[in-house]
């Protein structure tokens, strides 16, 4: 669930709100309401070095492996592909 900022109209005080996205608009209290632009963004559980190769393999093979399933074939065997990564670590 993502976490939305509200800000106290009358007072300025922000409060930080982990809420559904259907719901991120309805006001937690009357005098407090989203503000669009948060102070901060995190991403949890996704991060990965783009620079680093072996990230950007795996991510090819998923992408890959999802648009095909299980017709999904490498042109590399699965020895290939074990020599290749033993020898990148």
């Amino acid at each position: 669930m993502p976490l939305y900022e509200y800000v106290n109209k009358a007072t300025g005080v922000r409060v930080s709100y982990y809420r559904p996205i259907a719901e991120r608009d309805r006001p937690l209290l009357l005098e407090f309401e989203r503000i669009t632009v948060p102070s901060s963004v995190n991403v949890i559980g996704g991060a990965a070095d783009p620079s680093q190769i072996q990230n950007t393999i795996l991510k090819s093979y998923y992408k890959e492996e999802c648009n095909a399933g299980s017709r999904f074939k490498s042109r590399f065997t699965k020895e290939q592909i074990k020599k290749a990564w033993s020898s990148e670590s």
